[in-house]
């Protein structure tokens, strides 16, 4: 037993942070779960044991007799399954964004999915722009003006949640997703950066290491929130469908499955609302540390915003097609700048970018004192896990 702890705290640590919350936690729920659901004999084919009846007698009947042997085996169970299922959590949260790799002829699921949230997007967005001219009436009696009142609360609500729905999902019906949790964390990859310029999925790993100590502990907590929240989805889901063959016992045990797809439910919602938080703070680290960026590439920093947007879609170019740039030759790369601004140094040369025309060559700050210098694990903005 003392052995299998040791090896549980020191798998954990080398887990990462969040490993109770992302790994651990939610395979100990998976296992312990479908062990309970064997123990308690629910499944039609399982004969109840002889003098306990089936379900919770059966369960409290087995946990009774359990040996230290048999919970140290359950126990390495959960460590096993948590440290196998780390890598699949990136994977996890792409199959509820919609990334599905597995399809029907045509892509016809995701085709009907999709087709779905377009349809919910453009109706949302039809009933964000309707305007309706709301009559007073002739009179002005107290009935007269209840009614108009609640008109036009009824209005303003539904206007106010049509707004919530089309901020949703990205500007471009292109980039629109078969799921929500997808649009929603769609529409953070395509806004943060690009206010500016700046392309979110190329430049975030660049912008990364600049974050100040307490915005990068609170993506950190984001995306430990939204990995565990989708693990937990998938995991009651699994559960469900575990525990549908209880439903022929009859009696009450139909619910079983019924209440782990509403907590799937349930996490799904939990994960959606984790995204709309981690699309704020991604904004939020744009609005702060993209002139740390520039200044640690060492790319003079522009004095207005045209300078800045122009310069910002020339180096997003770059880091989008850097290898392609590499292999067409120097003839076709674009001089995203004319020369370098090394921070400390009086002359830092002409404009930036003899295209951009009137960019500034300022010198800028360079990273935070206490800058990370982590980078995301997979580069990608709505499921990379800070080191």
């Amino acid at each position: 037993m003392a052995i299998v702890g040791q090896l549980g705290t020191e798998s954990v640590k080398g887990l990462g942070p969040g490993a109770y919350l992302v790994s651990v936690l939610p395979s100990a729920v998976l296992v312990v779960s479908i062990y309970l659901l064997f123990t308690a004999r629910l499944y039609p084919w399982s004969a109840p044991r002889k003098g306990v009846s089936r379900g919770f007698d059966s369960i409290v009947d087995v946990l009774a007799g359990s040996s230290p042997t048999r919970v140290s085996a359950l126990l390495a169970v959960v460590l096993v399954v948590s440290v196998l299922l780390r890598p699949l959590h990136v994977a996890a949260v792409q199959l509820l964004e919609g990334y599905w790799s597995i399809r029907t002829a045509h892509g016809t699921l995701e085709g009907l999915a999709t087709e779905r949230q377009l349809r919910r997007f453009a109706r949302a967005r039809a009933r964000n722009q309707w305007l309706t001219a709301v009559e007073h009436g002739d009179g002005t009696d107290f009935a007269t003006v209840v009614r108009f009142g609640r008109r036009l609360h009824r209005i303003d609500r539904l206007t106010a949640r049509a707004g919530q729905v089309v901020d949703s999902y990205p500007l471009d019906e292109a980039a629109v997703l078969p799921t929500l949790l997808g649009n929603v964390l769609r529409r953070a990859e395509t806004t943060a950066g690009e206010r500016f310029g700046l392309n979110t999925v190329v430049s975030y790993p660049r912008l990364y290491p600049y974050l100040g100590q307490r915005l990068h502990d609170g993506i950190a907590v984001q995306f430990n929130l939204l990995d565990s929240a989708a693990a937990f989805t998938i995991v009651f889901w699994i559960l469900g469908g575990f525990s549908v063959p209880t439903a022929w016992l009859g009696s009450w045990w139909f619910l079983l499955p019924v209440v782990f797809f509403l907590a799937g439910g349930l996490s799904y919602a939990g994960a959606v609302a984790t995204a709309r938080q981690h699309a704020t703070l991604l904004a939020t680290a744009y609005d702060l540390h993209r002139f740390d960026m520039l200044a640690g590439l060492h790319i003079a920093l522009p004095k207005t915003p045209e300078d800045e947007r122009a310069s910002n879609e020339m180096l997003s170019g770059f880091l989008k097609y850097a290898e392609r740039l590499v292999v067409a030759g120097p003839s076709l790369r674009p001089d995203i700048a004319s020369s370098y601004a090394h921070p400390g140094k009086e002359d830092h040369g002409p404009e930036i970018g003899s295209a951009l025309g009137g960019a500034s060559s300022a010198p800028g700050a360079g990273p935070d004192a206490d800058g990370s210098g982590n980078e995301p694990g997979d580069g990608k903005v709505s499921t990379a896990t800070p080191g």
